[in-house]
């Protein structure tokens, strides 16, 4: 009877040893790399967190790989969404704001990593200035798809005015005026963007570490700030 039993609960080890799924290996088939691997709730099925914080699954023979919503129907949760906003959570005070761009003086601190020539940044820039109560770090660098925005980054933190330079940047002024300055500050921005998995901008990060993709109208935008100040006790 005993030797029944031994024999029995290594039958039921051996699947499970056998469907592991390893990290590297899932990072060869993937050419990338991963953060994390993490069972679901689905049997069989691997939660695969990558670099840039993108959910994918895999099943557990790593043959299968797919995107999409994972949903619990029962409970009515996207449990997808629910680990994007999880893991795009960053921690504001890990942020090195004594080398960002500061604009206001607010109660609330708000960080917006931005490309001097992205058309939504831009947007997006000009109603900033009219929020209340929260004070800007600015996070300048370029995306791939903009290399001239590189140079422009460079011209903004070299000079002596930064905020006015920015302000003429994002005005679409070429900056031809302005000298480029031996500075590792853009690249600075950019690793920490590919650190945080940020990929397109404008990325604003509220102080509580809740992340605000893509362009949010200065309303919508004043709401949360304003929520923010209330739990901190200042309007």
């Amino acid at each position: 009877m005993k030797k029944l039993f031994v024999l029995l609960v290594c039958i039921a080890i051996m699947p499970v040893a056998a469907l592991a799924i390893d990290k590297s290996e899932v990072q060869k088939k993937l050419g990338m790399p991963v953060k994390s691997i993490a069972p679901t709730p689905v049997h069989g099925i691997h939660e695969i967190v990558t670099q840039d914080n993108k959910v994918l699954y895999m099943d557990d023979s790593g043959r299968y790989l797919f995107a999409g919503k994972l949903l619990d129907m029962e409970k009515r949760v996207d449990l997808t969404q629910l680990r994007m906003d999880e893991i795009s959570t960053i921690d504001f005070s890990a942020l090195p704001l004594k080398d960002a761009i500061v604009m206001g003086n607010g109660v609330v601190k708000l960080a917006v990593f931005s490309d001097p020539d992205c058309p939504y940044c831009r947007k997006l820039h000009k109603e900033l200035k009219d929020l209340k109560n929260v004070q800007i770090y600015y996070y300048v660098f370029n995306l791939p798809m903009h290399p001239k925005a590189y140079e422009k980054s460079k011209k903004i933190l070299c000079s002596k005015d930064r905020i006015a330079s920015l302000d003429k940047a994002m005005a679409g002024d070429e900056l031809a005026d302005l000298t480029v300055c031996e500075t590792d500050l853009v690249d600075k921005y950019k690793e920490l963007a590919s650190k945080y998995g940020i990929t397109g901008t404008p990325h604003m990060v509220l102080e509580n570490g809740s992340p605000v993709k893509g362009y949010l109208p200065a309303a919508e935008l004043q709401k949360k700030i304003d929520e923010l100040a209330k739990k901190k006790g200042k309007k």
